[in-house]
C-alpha cells in the first residue's frame, strides 16, 4: 500500500514540452520523482531515510510503497517499481528504505550529465563498496549487487520489470544483480554517480538476511552528504553561466518525444499522485 501524501516536482513548463530540441539542445531541466521501497520488518529505518530527505531538497516530495501484511518481497519489489515506471516524470529515484541521502541530491540528478547519453540504462547513486573513484561506467559481471539508490529511465524501468520478477521468482536471488542483469541485457550501460549520493544503513538489519559488514554495504567513504554540483562540474547539464548541454550524438527518442497535455497544475509546480487505497487492519 502506499502511505503519506505523494507528490512530484514538475519544473517550469511542464512535461508536456520536449526536454530537447531534434538538435540536441536542452528546453529544460528533466523532471524527477521519488519512490521508497519500504519493507516490513522490525526496527525499519524508514524515519531515518524520511528525515534525511526532509532534510535535503527533495523535503517531502516523495512517495513511499509499504510492504503488505503476507506480501512476500519480490511482489513487493514489483509493486514498488512498477510505481515507479508510472510516475510520469522523466527520471525517477528508486530508494530501498535503509539509507540516507546527500541534501542536494534532486539538483545533482536533475543536472548529471549522463542519463542523457544514448546508453543510459541505469543510474547507481550509491557507491557499492566504493567501487569506483570518478563518474564511470560499471564494468564488471552482469550480477551488480548495491541497489540502495538508482535512477530509471521511466519507459526503460517498465520493459525491465517483468522479465526481472519472473526470472527471479523462478530462480530466487537479490532484487540488486536481478534488475542490473536485466538492464545490461537490453544493451544499455550502468553509470555510477561519484560522489555516492546515497548512504546504505549498516547498522540496519537486511530484509533480505544478509550479514552485516559485507563489502558492498556501504559506499566505503565515497559518500559526501554535503556535495553539490556546479556550472563548471565536468559532468553537468549546466555550462557557460547555466545553459544547457546534452552528450554528444542525436538525443535519445525519449528525450525528444512531445508527450499529451497533462491537466493544469497547481500552483508551485506540483502535481499530486492519487494515492492507493490503504487495506484495513
Amino acid at each position: 500500500m502506499v502511505a503519506m501524501v505523494s507528490l512530484v516536482r514538475y519544473l517550469k513548463g511542464g512535461p508536456e514540452r520536449p526536454i530537447s530540441d531534434t538538435t540536441g539542445r536542452m528546453t529544460r531541466l528533466p523532471t524527477l520523482s521519488v519512490v521508497i521501497m519500504a519493507c516490513a520488518r522490525e526496527g525499519s529505518p524508514l524515519g531515518r531515510l524520511q528525515q534525511s530527505l526532509h532534510d535535503s531538497d527533495v523535503g517531502r516530495q516523495y512517495r513511499v510503497v509499504l510492504q503488505r501484511r503476507n506480501q512476500d518481497l519480490w511482489d513487493h519489489w514489483r509493486t514498488v517499481h512498477r510505481t515507479a515506471a508510472a510516475c510520469g516524470t522523466d527520471m525517477v529515484l528508486v530508494l530501498e528504505d535503509d539509507a540516507i541521502v546527500n541534501r542536494h541530491i534532486a539538483h545533482n540528478i536533475q543536472t548529471w550529465y549522463w542519463p542523457w547519453s544514448a546508453g543510459f540504462g541505469c543510474g547507481f547513486v550509491y557507491n557499492p563498496g566504493g567501487y569506483c573513484q570518478r563518474d564511470t561506467w560499471y564494468q564488471g559481471p552482469n550480477h551488480w549487487f548495491g541497489t540502495v539508490g538508482v535512477v530509471y529511465q521511466p519507459k526503460l524501468l517498465e520493459r525491465v520489470i517483468d522479465p526481472t520478477y519472473e526470472t527471479r521468482k523462478k530462480w530466487g536471488g537479490a532484487f540488486d544483480n536481478a534488475v542490473t542483469q536485466q538492464v545490461l541485457r537490453t544493451g544499455k550501460k550502468i553509470r555510477v554517480h561519484y560522489p555516492a549520493l546515497v548512504e546504505h544503513l549498516d547498522d540496519t538489519p537486511s530484509a533480505m538476511g544478509h550479514p552485516r559488514a559485507g563489502s558492498m554495504r556501504t559506499s566505503r567513504g565515497t559518500f559526501d552528504a554535503n556535495f553539490r554540483r556546479k556550472v563548471d562540474h565536468p559532468h553537468t547539464l549546466l555550462q557557460d553561466h547555466g545553459r544547457l548541454r546534452l552528450p554528444p550524438g542525436p538525443a535519445p527518442e525519449w528525450a525528444t518525444r512531445v508527450e499529451a497535455p497533462k491537466p493544469p497544475q497547481p500552483r508551485l509546480g506540483l502535481q499530486r499522485l492519487e494515492s492507493q487505497p490503504k487495506e484495513k487492519a
